[in-house]
């Protein structure tokens, strides 16, 4: 027996009626502003805004989502903008509008300009809301094979910035009717049902079901089974009817390649020239404390398994290194890492250099040599390179880096197999962009100090 297909206004539903509401408003508010930027007649002031609306609604950019706007939301708008241009010159050809050259294209990068700020900062907004717990949940079932579905329980565990809240889950068999499945998901009021890989979620059941979920207006989502992907390198095309997942290859080299090494560098440079007198008096309260050199040398495996030496201040005692077996038995590390939260080696002053990250203000020098990134995977020590599976060796195929993913998500408090799922993150999804965030995120990571030891 199906279930009632009687809709309840739900707080998901009636947040996506405001947000686009909202985004309808702004639009046609972003698109007066364009007016008053570009002065025209009274007619171009009344029929933009109206008209800037209609072409975003054609392109579906009010489209209802569960998902916070992303780069497929941008394009949509890039279209609406497109066909702005299209339209605006045809309608000043044949009514001939006294316009100036420029004024066009003007009114149209200030209308979308505003569109696309709005979005962007809403779902900024809304990812900050999520991820601290205040922002609207949505009901999610995950249906799929046991271990697919205890995989994504656990991927989204790992973020509260997408808004999804696992209230069921349902395992497919070979016997299971697809209404049964569909009841199912009624039952839990879901607000959408993720399917995952499983040889019994046939074309014909995944359009079946999709048939029944729209009674409702459940959304349907169907994962491929990628983790770790950026959005940036997916495109969803199809062959034929068959709708397929094309996933760009990572940017392990080109021009953008040689713009992140050139910044770097050129950044390393001028901090390391305004720091200057700080790194001397550092280095001063180094040798001050305890015997031996202020700077610590240290062999690390970079690109393509090119050894190096990592310049560090010292925060331990001299020859600490040494001592390394003696402390075996108190190691706080998984992995092949070696990491003690209370080492008695270090200094007073090399807690201190560890607690704001001070200690690693030489490995600037390391950039400008070109050794080292900005960001990038945590640089390795020989002897735990040869300890990594072929998997943890994808982390060699870039520079190591001062900061990077891992730096941002808690440093050492994480566990070794998070740490390295980060660093492949990074190294699939490099981005110019990516770079710009984690260097912001990481001024705030070491003011909370998180994992610094």
């Amino acid at each position: 027996m199906v279930a009632s297909t009687q809709v309840l206004a739900t707080p998901t539903r009636r947040s996506g009626i405001s947000r686009r509401a909202g985004f309808v408003i702004g639009d046609a508010v972003g698109a007066l502003v364009a007016t008053a930027v570009v002065p025209g007649p009274l007619a171009v002031v009344l029929a933009l805004p109206l008209l800037w609306v209609l072409l975003v609604a054609v392109m579906r950019g009010y489209e209802s989502r569960l998902v916070l706007p992303g780069i497929e939301d941008l394009r949509r708008v890039a279209r609406a903008a497109l066909a702005l241009v299209v339209t605006g010159a045809a309608i000043s050809w044949m009514v001939d509008l006294p316009t100036r050259p420029g004024h066009l294209l003007t009114l149209v990068a200030v209308t979308t300009g505003t569109a696309v700020l709005q979005r962007v900062s809403w779902a900024g907004v809304q990812g900050w809301r999520r991820e601290h717990g205040h922002g609207l949940t949505h009901r999610v079932v995950l249906a799929g094979h046991r271990h697919q579905v205890a995989e994504m329980a656990t991927e989204l565990g790992r973020s509260r910035n997408h808004g999804f809240e696992v209230v069921d889950t349902c395992t497919h068999g070979r016997g299971t009717p697809v209404g049964a499945i569909a009841d199912r998901i009624r039952e839990a009021r879901a607000d959408a049902v993720i399917v995952l890989p499983c040889k019994h979620f046939t074309p014909p059941v995944l359009r079946r079901l999709g048939w029944d979920l729209a009674t409702t207006h459940t959304q349907l989502f169907v994962a491929p089974g990628l983790t770790d992907v950026a959005e940036g390198r997916t495109t969803v095309t199809a062959v034929g009817t068959l709708p397929m997942m094309h996933v760009r290859e990572a940017e392990l080299r080109g021009w953008r390649r040689i713009l992140k090494e050139l910044w770097e560098r050129s950044a390393a440079a001028l901090v390391l020239l305004l720091l200057a007198p700080v790194l001397l008096a550092l280095m001063l309260a180094v040798r001050i404390e305890s015997r031996g050199p202020a700077i610590f040398r240290q062999t690390r495996v970079g690109r393509n398994d090119a050894p190096f030496t990592m310049f560090k201040l010292r925060t331990m005692c001299d020859r600490a290194e040494q001592q390394c077996g003696e402390l075996a038995g108190i190691n706080e590390a998984d992995g092949v890492l070696f990491k003690v939260r209370n080492d008695p080696r270090i200094t007073r002053i090399g807690g201190f250099l560890r607690r704001y990250s001070l200690d690693e203000l030489p490995q600037l020098f390391n950039v400008v040599l070109g050794d080292m990134a900005l960001v990038g995977p945590r640089p390795p020590l020989p002897a735990e390179v040869e300890k990594y599976g072929d998997d943890v060796r994808r982390r060699l195929v870039v520079k190591p880096g001062v900061t990077g993913l891992w730096q941002v998500s808690g440093r050492s408090d994480l566990p070794w197999d998070e740490a390295v799922r980060l660093d492949l993150r990074y190294v699939d999804n490099w981005s110019l962009g990516l770079d710009l965030s984690i260097v912001l995120r990481t001024a705030r990571a070491v003011v909370s100090h998180q994992g610094a030891y």
